[in-house]
């Protein structure tokens, strides 16, 4: 019996969804993270691993300006999820959030979202 047809991995879920490989696109938020800014801690913590993250440079572009960017850098690819990774994505008021995960969603390209966060700031809000 092959593995594909004792498991179900989410790759093969989204590939019979939409027909395709579907790819991340790693965007930057413009977030901090109560480990890094001092609400917390300084210096971020052991799930950091910044040089993993995408430019800081793209902070100050728009999430669609980046969409626009990113989807030519993964090659042949359709359908993609917006990732956002750098720090903690959910550092902010939940309008702010939703604002900004709607833009993404907006995209005909973005079939969902990756949003990278850490536990203890749903505690702290």
């Amino acid at each position: 019996m092959q593995l594909h047809e004792l498991v179900n991995t989410l790759g093969q879920d989204l590939q019979r969804r939409y027909g395709e490989k579907v790819h991340k696109l790693t965007l930057h938020g413009g977030f901090s993270c109560p480990n890094r800014d001092g609400t917390i801690g300084r210096g971020g913590c052991t799930f950091c691993n910044v040089s993993s993250f995408v430019d800081e440079s793209t902070q100050s572009q728009s999430i669609q300006v980046q969409l626009n960017d990113r989807s030519g850098e993964v090659k042949r690819a359709k359908k993609y999820f917006a990732y956002f990774q750098a720090y903690t994505n959910t550092f902010a008021e939940v309008q702010v959030l939703r604002n900004m995960y709607e833009q993404a969603l907006r995209s005909s390209d973005i079939v969902g979202l990756c949003v990278g966060t850490r536990q203890i700031v749903f505690r702290m809000r």
